[in-house]
C-alpha cells in the first residue's frame, strides 16, 4: 500500500478515538457561548485535572470559562490553577475540587489514560504528529437555546527539520513544531480539504504517531501524547506545541 494512503487510513481510524479525549472550552460573549480553546483531562492519584494552554485558562481571572457535560448542561471551570508564564511554556492545569468529574458520557468525553503521557521524545525530526481539536471558526451556537455545535479537525505532518528549530530559537526538548499548510489536509473520508485557521485549538493534545520507518504505525497501544498546542504563527506557517514534560513538572510541584 502506498505509504501516504496507509498514513491517512491510520489517521482516519484514530481521529474518532482521540477526539473523545479533547473538550472545547467556552466563555460567554454577552449571553452567547463562544468557543475559545481546547483541553483534555488526566487523573493523577486522586486528582482530576484539566490540561490546556495557559493563555486560555488565565481568562478565568476575568470571565467565566466552561465546557459542556451534556448537550444542555455546562460545568464552570473552577479549582486550583497552576500555570506557567504565557511567554514561556504556556501550559496550565486546573485541579478540580468538586463534582461533576469526567468521564462525561452524554457528550462522549473521557479521561486521557496517564500512560499515554510521553515526555521528551526526541529527536523530533522525521517523527509524524497529529493534533486534534476544535477550531473556533467551525463552532456554532443556536442563539435561541445556546446549544453548541463543534466540528473536530485533525492536522498531521512531520516535524520541521532539526536545523529549523535552531533557526527559530526553539528547543526540540521543550517544543514540537509542525509546518502548518492550511491547504494540505485530509478529512475522515481521505479527501483533500483546506484546514481552518486553528484558533480555538490551543490546549489540544499533540500525539506522536510514528517515525519515518513507520515502526509504530499499525499499533493502537503505541499512542504517545507528547505535547500541548500553544501557538499558531500564520506568517511562518507554523504550529507550535509545548512538550508534555512541562505539565508533568507542574504536577510534581503541585
Amino acid at each position: 500500500m502506498n505509504d501516504d494512503i496507509r498514513i491517512r487510513k491510520r489517521i482516519a481510524s484514530l481521529v474518532d478515538v482521540i477526539s473523545r479525549l479533547v473538550i472545547p472550552i467556552y466563555r460567554y460573549k454577552g449571553k452567547i457561548p463562544e468557543q475559545i480553546g481546547s483541553g483534555f483531562f488526566i487523573k493523577a492519584g486522586t486528582e482530576t485535572i484539566l490540561v490546556s494552554a495557559a493563555h486560555v485558562i488565565n481568562r478565568c481571572k476575568n470571565e467565566e470559562l466552561f465546557f459542556y457535560v451534556s448537550p444542555n448542561t455546562t460545568r464552570r471551570i473552577t479549582g486550583y490553577v497552576k500555570a506557567t508564564d504565557e511567554t514561556d511554556s504556556d501550559v496550565a492545569m486546573v485541579f478540580f475540587k468538586e463534582e461533576p468529574y469526567p468521564p462525561f458520557y452524554a457528550v462522549d468525553k473521557q479521561i486521557t489514560p496517564f500512560k499515554y503521557l510521553s515526555p521528551n521524545r526526541i529527536p523530533r525530526e522525521n517523527k509524524y504528529y497529529i493534533i486534534v481539536g476544535f477550531p473556533s471558526t467551525k463552532s456554532k451556537t443556536k442563539h435561541n437555546t445556546n446549544e453548541t455545535e463543534v466540528q473536530v479537525y485533525a492536522y498531521h505532518d512531520y516535524s520541521i527539520p532539526e536545523n529549523e528549530y535552531e533557526r527559530l530559537n526553539l528547543s526540540p526538548m521543550d517544543r514540537i513544531a509542525l509546518p502548518l499548510n492550511l491547504k494540505k489536509n485530509y478529512d475522515s473520508e481521505l479527501n483533500l480539504v483546506h484546514f481552518p485557521k486553528p484558533q480555538g485549538m490551543s490546549g489540544s493534545p499533540i500525539w506522536e504517531l510514528f517515525d519515518n520507518n513507520f515502526s509504530e504505525l499499525d499499533y493502537s497501544d503505541s499512542l504517545h501524547l507528547v505535547g500541548i498546542g500553544i501557538e499558531y504563527h500564520s506568517q511562518k506557517k507554523l504550529l507550535v506545541g509545548a512538550d508534555i514534560s512541562c505539565a508533568l513538572a507542574m504536577l510534581k510541584d503541585a
